[in-house]
């Protein structure tokens, strides 16, 4: 009978061994998505922020073209009205 008893609380040791490890598997799996998963909403948030960026850098250069060609064009503007007061 003390065999027995043994035995049973030795299978018992095992199977309460083998459930623990497998929680603490679990456990660890589930940092580890928990931690990709920050990673990844890191990097997107990096990438929108390059984006933004880059649309700021955009719309800066289109804002200086036009002011380019604004400028561009008064200097047109202003030769044409020389050239009629010299025709006069």
């Amino acid at each position: 009978m003390t065999t027995f008893c043994l035995i049973t609380a030795l299978l018992e040791l095992q199977e309460t061994a083998r459930k623990e490890e497998e929680q603490q598997q679990q456990e660890e799996e589930q940092e580890e998505e928990e931690v990709e998963g920050e990673e990844q909403e890191e990097e997107e948030e990096e990438e929108e922020e390059e984006e933004e960026e880059e649309e700021v850098e955009e719309g800066k250069e289109e804002e200086q073209e036009e002011e380019e060609v604004e400028e561009g064009e008064e200097v047109e503007e202003g030769e044409e009205e020389v050239e009629e007061e010299e025709e006069e």
